[in-house]
C-alpha cells in the first residue's frame, strides 16, 4: 500500500506527468469508440 502512496507522491511533485497520463488515456479510449462506431456504422 505504501508503494501505491509513494505513487500518489510522485503524481503531486508532477502533476504535468499525470495530466499527460490521463490525457493520452482519454484520447486513445475516444478514439477507440470512435473506431467502434464507425464499424458498426459500416455494418
Amino acid at each position: 500500500m505504501s508503494n501505491l502512496w509513494g505513487f500518489s507522491d510522485y503524481f503531486v511533485q508532477h502533476p504535468i506527468l499525470l495530466l499527460t497520463l490521463l490525457a493520452h488515456v482519454l484520447a486513445d479510449f475516444q478514439w477507440q469508440s470512435q473506431k467502434m462506431a464507425d464499424l458498426k456504422c459500416r455494418k
